[in-house]
């Protein structure tokens, strides 16, 4: 056997159904199976959703993996996501098994997240297939939370635990002895979602100071004051490469004007890494922040605070304007008013209703609408806001739209217009230190201890230097790899800093093939090449070590590859790609021609996502 290791962060997910050894007992195998298969393929369904692949299929059990062979900077939230999702799913199965054939099953759910080998396998002689596996003492702790879980319920780690406590209801459960650790593992029961839930972001534990951002702060907030005392809409864009503080600089523009409009409402709608491939998720956001309501609060209730809305804001066409919000939280619902529209003229009806909703809001109150994270926004929810946009020119009334999004040069985004856009700068080292001693509770000591001094470094390179990488990967001689999406460039350098090798024209992009247009991953070939994910050119590219392009991948080839995230070469020579806004994973030789395809099903009445 050949393997292709290296070490991964992930997010594991064991599943056991419960009272599957009694149903084997009672039924033919046949049975057992059209049972189960249908269970298993909608728990699949639900982990590929959220990013998630399925390791294995043990029996009765189901081991998936979150972060392999692409990770993503929010695994453990997309994991606990899928085990609530999959617990819902094994409840309406069982109920329904209950009422046919008068037993029912359940199912048992861990979590954890740590360190594991992951790799691929390929038979060197004969077969030909691979998979992705892993190893590592973080999977049988996994299978530990597992196996003590309560029929019905889902226990997550420590480890776990920390991870997504500011985003999830946890509560303490039981001590585990797991066998070969010394102390009892700690397990938390997995409630379900926290109330109106915001993703947290930095470090949560503290209060950060805002650094080096007070002038920037008080021209938004100035600004924005006379556009409210003015009523002239105002639409904002704030720029900038990750953890800047483009969300926090956006809540301190709110709370500043909040002293002088103290009616001023916020409405947010906030897009995730995951959800370029779910129809109208930031809208849908959106519009639960205008109920105050979240996932978790019953339908019934939710259409209440509908009728409650329509009527507190005299809401023309109520009974159709109802129906729509409600068709648009909850898709799956069969609503004989909306029945015999077509597909397209329902999508513009749920944008008109939306805009006439928060237009109609906002000639009575002040609004700050966030737009957060538009760099992953889904592209329903886009055309959405860019009909909004051109609506709001028309109008005479107290709004802030205010978006926030990093370097981002998609064409979804492009159709977006701003009255202005900021782009927020790395701190410079006389305030990155500040706020490192501030956040290390240091006062305004300006060296820090020689023990710290790595730590300082580290964070300083980070938010100084203005480079922001997409990715870094250590190379086998010791250099880096380095993916600069704003630079437009993928470069080796040395520990110390010297550029032995680049590709592309700092701050320079385009569609020439000499050029960069984001690319947001790249990794070293064993042959000495550089695989390219070219994001804004929706190309995958291989590069020697003259910088002449040797192999592409290009989505003029009918092969409908768009905006590709992230690459990597195979051992049988065949490229596998992630292109994100169609949730799909591509794999072809290097002939281009597909040898395998995964999509993420994703409801949505475009015509091109139900080809896919």
């Amino acid at each position: 056997m050949a393997r292709v290791s290296e070490r991964r962060l992930v997010a594991i997910l064991f599943c056991d159904v419960c009272g599957f050894t009694a149903m084997s007992e009672k039924l033919d195998p046949e049975e057992v199976s059209d049972i189960i298969q249908p269970l298993f393929q909608e728990c699949n369904a639900a982990i590929a959703k959220f990013g998630g692949i399925v390791e294995k299929f043990i029996g009765d059990a189901i081991m998936a993996l979150f972060g392999v062979p692409m990770a993503h900077e929010d695994d453990p939230e997309r994991a606990a996501l899928a085990a609530l999702e999959m617990r819902s799913i094994i409840q309406r199965f069982g109920a329904d098994l209950e009422k046919r054939m008068g037993f029912s099953i359940n199912m048992r759910i861990g979590l954890n997240v740590g360190t594991v080998v992951a790799g691929t396998i390929n038979a060197l002689e004969g077969g030909g297939g691979k998979n992705h596996q892993v190893l590592g003492d973080s999977i049988n702790t996994a299978a530990r939370m597992e196996q003590n879980a309560v029929p019905g319920n889902i226990l997550v780690t420590e480890e776990m635990y920390h991870l997504i406590k500011d985003s999830f209801e946890l509560k303490p459960d039981k001590l585990i002895q797991a066998k070969g650790k010394k102390e009892p593992l700690q397990a938390y029961d997995l409630v379900g979602v926290r109330q109106l839930r915001q993703r947290s972001r930095g470090l949560t534990e503290r209060q950060s100071p805002l650094v080096g951002r007070q002038e920037l702060l008080n021209s938004l907030s100035s600004q924005c004051h006379e556009a409210l005392r003015e009523r002239q809409p105002l639409s904002l864009l704030l720029q900038g490469d990750s953890g800047l503080g483009k969300t926090r600089l956006a809540m301190e523009t709110y709370n500043q004007l909040l002293d002088e409009v103290p009616n001023l409402r916020l409405l947010q709608g906030t897009a995730t890494s995951y959800s370029r491939g779910f129809a109208y998720f930031t809208l849908q956001n959106l519009v639960r922040s205008l109920l105050e309501v979240d996932e978790t609060v019953p339908h019934a209730e939710v259409h209440q605070r509908i009728q409650d809305l329509m009527q507190h804001e005299q809401i023309a066409n109520a009974s159709l304007n109802s129906s729509l919000l409600e068709y648009l939280l909850y898709p799956h619902l069969e609503i004989p008013q909306l029945k015999l529209m077509s597909p397209d003229r329902l999508q513009q009806q749920i944008f008109r209703s939306v805009s006439d909703i928060l237009l109609q809001l906002g000639k009575r109150q002040p609004l700050l609408l966030l737009m957060d994270d538009l760099q992953w926004c889904d592209p329903l929810s886009l055309q959405w806001l860019q009909g909004f946009q051109q609506s709001l020119q028309q109008q005479q009334l107290p709004l802030i739209l205010l978006g926030t999004s990093r370097l981002d040069t998609s064409e979804e985004m492009a159709g977006l217009h701003w009255q202005e856009q900021r782009l927020l700068e790395p701190l410079n080292n006389e305030q990155a230190l500040l706020l490192l001693n501030a956040l290390l509770e240091r006062g305004e000591t300006t060296e820090l201890p020689l023990s710290l001094q790595p730590l300082g470094e580290a964070i300083l390179e980070r938010v100084t230097h203005g480079r922001a990488p997409s990715a870094v990967a250590a190379l086998d001689n010791g250099h880096l790899l380095v993916t600069d999406m704003r630079q437009h460039t993928v470069s080796e350098i040395t520990t110390a800093g010297e550029v032995v090798w680049s590709y592309g024209t700092p701050r320079k992009f385009g569609r020439d093939e000499n050029l960069l247009f984001s690319p947001e991953y790249a990794t070293r070939l064993s042959n000495g090449h550089t695989l390219i994910a070219d994001t804004g050119n929706s190309r995958v590219i291989e590069v020697d070590s003259k910088s002449r392009i040797v192999w592409s991948l290009l989505s003029g080839t009918g092969l409908r590859m768009t905006r590709p995230t992230r690459v990597e070469r195979l051992p049988d020579g065949h490229t596998l790609v992630e292109h994100s806004n169609r949730s799909q994973w591509l794999e072809v030789n290097r002939e281009l021609i597909p040898a395998w395809r995964y999509a993420v099903p994703v409801e949505s009445f475009e015509e091109s996502t139900q080809s896919e």
